[in-house]
């Protein structure tokens, strides 16, 4: 594949992957799928996670995409956050298809810091979450990135979703 065809490809996945963040969010939202997808790119071509155009580099590529997507959110709701933290919580279904840019700045904000804790308890669970709410990927997805059985893709989300729903139920 010539660099700028796996360039197009990459764009494409990108704006596919922002665009399922933002599905059913208000249009006036201050940061839009092709913003998120520019800053992405703009990050994403500092890294050489990028550079390979064989299956492994295509799988450190959506890992990395999911990472950077995360990034850019988490910074967008602290920039942009309107009330201080323990105001309130809202409570997070983790269940279905998750339009991140729906979420309060608050809760997106609570969601990285339940994902840190998790990833200092278990790497891979906080990455299988990563990928699955930030990347949009699914369970084989999932394993394909990580090198993981379907099985235990399935099984890491199961419990990472329960850990962080629990994180999650809690005021704070």
């Amino acid at each position: 594949m010539a660099n700028g065809d796996l360039q197009q490809v990459i764009y494409r996945e990108l704006h596919q992957i922002a665009s399922a963040l933002f599905r059913g969010e208000r249009g006036n939202h201050t940061l839009q799928p092709t913003a998120l997808v520019h800053e992405a790119w703009l990050r994403l071509q500092s890294s050489r996670e990028v550079a390979a155009d064989d299956l492994e580099g295509q799988r450190r590529f959506v890992a990395t995409a999911a990472n950077v997507m995360r990034n850019i959110l988490v910074d967008h709701a602290r920039a942009h956050r309107s009330q201080k933290r323990g105001a309130g919580w809202a409570r997070m279904d983790l269940d279905g298809e998750l339009p991140i840019a729906q979420m309060d700045a608050t809760v997106l904000l609570d969601l990285d810091a339940a994902l840190l804790e998790l990833a200092q308890r278990d790497e891979r669970l906080a990455k299988v979450a990563e990928l699955r709410i930030f990347g949009g990927l699914g369970s084989k997805e999932i394993a394909d990135t990580l090198g993981l059985s379907v099985t235990t893709a399935k099984a890491d989300w199961t419990v990472a979703r329960a850990v962080l729903s629990k994180a999650l139920s809690a005021p704070q």
